[in-house]
Order: structure tokens, then sequence, then C-alpha cells
């Protein structure tokens, strides 16, 4: 945990230098602007991923991420993309009767859990893109994110009844997540200002969402797919 924390702020300190440097040294082709900052709405399907033969994935849930996002531009082809934004995910898992939060279950039945989180992220990543190839310009990304855990709530059925219903678990998963992100797309120009871009995203978890002291499990991460949809002003 604590190095995964280290290496993060490394990834951020050092992205944030390169983005500075070239900034101070370079303009780009959009109209002249260093910066670019717009909003983005990106659907999509996340599930937890256990590592443990004691627990399994028992399926995927609707994810959402919202907020807003900006391009430190270095030069024509390459930025340093990054933002803000609010992430709800989750997943199901299917626990063994002896593992997880609730260890006092006296039949042989497993405990089905629904884990919903959300968190406030930020991602960073380095964005690299084309010249323009009709009206239509392609980039691809890649990079991490960090994210801090602002909400978690578990629906759960114990000893085969659906005992626990939206109930808080926000002590119970871990603070701080982060992995990798990657993501690919194309950007239209709706006029001198305005740029619409689609694409894909994915980020792969690297952190231990369960404290393993209370959920009594092996590690689990969270990972999510998603449509990217935002517009640059």
């Amino acid at each position: 945990m604590k190095r995964s924390l280290v290496l993060f702020g490394m990834l951020f300190l050092s992205a944030a230098s390169f983005a500075q440097e070239g900034l101070s040294s370079r303009i780009s082709d959009d109209g002249g602007r260093k910066i670019r900052i717009g909003f983005k709405l990106d659907p999509g399907i996340s599930w937890l991923g256990p590592k443990e033969k004691f627990v399994s994935k028992d399926g995927s849930q609707v994810s959402i991420s919202y907020g807003f996002m900006a391009d430190f531009i270095i030069d024509p082809n390459y930025a340093i993309a990054s933002g803000l934004q609010i992430t709800h995910g989750g997943g199901k898992l299917r626990y063994q009767n002896d593992k997880g939060l609730f260890e006092n279950g006296q039949s042989a039945d497993e405990n089905l859990y629904k884990v919903s989180l959300q968190y406030l992220e930020i991602p960073l990543a380095l964005k690299l893109k084309t010249n323009p190839i009709g009206n239509l310009t392609y980039w691809g990304q890649f990079g991490t994110y960090l994210g801090v855990n602002i909400g978690a709530r578990l629906d759960a059925t114990v000893d085969g009844q659906p005992e626990i219903t939206k109930e808080k678990i926000t002590g119970h998963i871990v603070p701080i997540n982060g992995g990798l992100l990657l993501g690919a797309g194309i950007e239209y120009p709706l006029n001198d200002k305005t740029t619409l871009s689609l694409g894909l995203g994915f980020q792969n978890g690297f952190v231990d969402v369960t404290r393993n002291k209370s959920w009594n499990d092996a590690k689990v991460i969270l990972n999510n797919f998603s449509l990217r949809a935002g517009v640059y002003f």
C-alpha cells in the first residue's frame, strides 16, 4: 500500500514537472492555447476482481463517471491529460461462508455481496494525438489515476437470506485507490473553439479495496471499462 502511494506520487510529480517545462517553452496549434478544459460523462461497467479461490466474482454493475477534464498542451501532438471526476462503481462477489465481513453463518450457503463504491479521482496520463485526418483527430492515452473513497454501501445475502440492504461500509473500505489508466478515441471539431471527444477507457486497480482485517479475505481490486464522451471548450 505504502509503495503504491509512493509510486503514484512520483508519477504525479514527474508528469506535472514535465508539463510545466513544456508549457513554458511551446505553444500549441489549438488556437494558441496551452490548456484545454472541458466536461465529460462516462457510462460503463465495473467489477471487483478477487485474488483468492474462496472468493469469486459474481457479476458486474453499471458505473458512471463525470467531471471536468484538462489537457496541458506540450506541442500539437502531445499533452498531459488530467482533471477531476467522481466515479460510481463496484461489483458483486460470492464469499465462502467463513469469509467476508460476516463469519457467524451456520449454513453451508455462500454469502453474496453487492458492493457499491464512490470515488473522487484525479487522472493523470500522457495523451498522444495525430494530425487531423479529414475532420477527425485520433488520440490515445496511458497513465494512472489516484482516487479517494467518498462512499461505500453493501447489499448482502447471508446464509441464503437477504439480511443487509444499502448498509454504509465506508470504514471497511481502503480510503485510497489507484491504478493503470488506458484510453483511445477521436475528436471532432464543432466550431473554432469547441471540440467533441469520444472514446473508450479502461481503469485497472492496483490497490486492495477491502481491508483484510475486517473482511477476512485476500486482495480485491476494482476495475472499470467505460465509454468516454466529453466536450472541450
